[in-house]
Parts: C-alpha cells; structure tokens; sequence
C-alpha cells in the first residue's frame, strides 16, 4: 500500500496550501497528478465512508440504486440467449414457409440443393409472404451447397415463398 500524501493547489498568491477535509479543494480547480503515480489507494475513515447516503454508496465497480433496502426499483436484469441462430430446414418442394411471425434477425439461407428452372425464390419481411421483399435468391442457378449471408433485421416476421412449389431444399438460420 502507498502512503498517503498530501494534495496541495497554488493559491493566488503563489502559496501552497494543503487539501484537507477542512480545507478542501476550491471549487473550479480540479487536482491532476503530474507524474504518473499507477494504481491509487483511496484513504478514508470509516466515518467519512459513512457520510454516503443510502443510493449513493458506490463504491467500486458496478451498483444499483436501492434507495429502498430490499427492492430494486423496477430494475431487471434480460435473459441472455445461451445459443446462437435458430434454423429451420425446408425441405424441397415447399411452396410457402413463415420461417418466424414476429420481428428478427435473418443471419443466412443455405441453398442445400437447386430448385428445377421454373422456380423463382422470395424473402419476405412479412408474415403473410407479402409487402417488403428482402430478396431474391436464384436458387435455380447456384451451386449447391451454397450459404448467403444476410444479417438483417426484419420488421414484421420472415416468410419464403417458391413459386410452383418445385423449389430446392433450403436452412435458414434467425434470430
């Protein structure tokens, strides 16, 4: 542990005057170190410890304000996913799939095998398969397999729609 110093500022006159807790720091000054002195030991006495109030007693890293001892004012703590994407697997020959109903993440379509030459594949950011098209994939022509990476928000829910039901197997993989 580092022994304590003292805290001195230059008043108008060019004199040194110590900080104490009688004369403290004048306000508009701020104390900044001219050396680097590393890590700080705060040294304090358990009254002065003691003069926080309840809600302000931080002391250390991260707290939250209860100002009322055994609650915690409305504050939750989210659930935090311990997975990554969710798939779905549509199999080939499927003419409309809601992948999800509600808001998400497309992070990817996997194109597992190609659809026959008529087929035309659609995203839709919608649930009923209409409205905002979040894309187009030529499913006819790629290479198989093949992964196209979105990483996309959709607003209103995920539906893939192959048109005269004659479309390749696909995964896609959201949130």
């Amino acid at each position: 542990m580092l022994a304590p110093s003292t805290v001195c500022y230059e008043d108008a006159s060019g004199n040194s005057v110590a900080v104490t807790a009688s004369n403290p720091l004048p306000v508009g000054l701020q104390a900044t170190p001219t050396i680097d002195i590393g890590d700080v030991t705060l040294l304090a006495s358990t009254a002065e410890i003691g003069k926080l109030g309840a809600g302000t007693a931080l002391i250390g890293k991260v707290g939250i304000d209860q100002t009322t001892p055994g609650t915690t004012n409305a504050v939750a703590v989210p659930a935090v996913a311990s997975g990554g994407y969710s798939f779905l697997n549509i199999a080939a020959g499927q003419a409309t799939t809601v992948v999800k109903a509600s808001a998400g993440t497309l992070h990817s379509i996997t194109l597992n095998s190609a659809a026959t030459a008529t087929n035309t594949t659609v995203v839709y950011d919608n649930p009923t398969g209409v409205g905002t098209v979040i894309g187009r994939p030529n499913v006819v022509a790629a290479t198989v397999p093949t992964t196209l990476i979105f990483d996309l928000a959709f607003a209103n829910g995920l539906t893939i729609i192959t048109a005269t039901a004659n479309g390749g197997d696909m995964t896609v993989t959201y949130k």
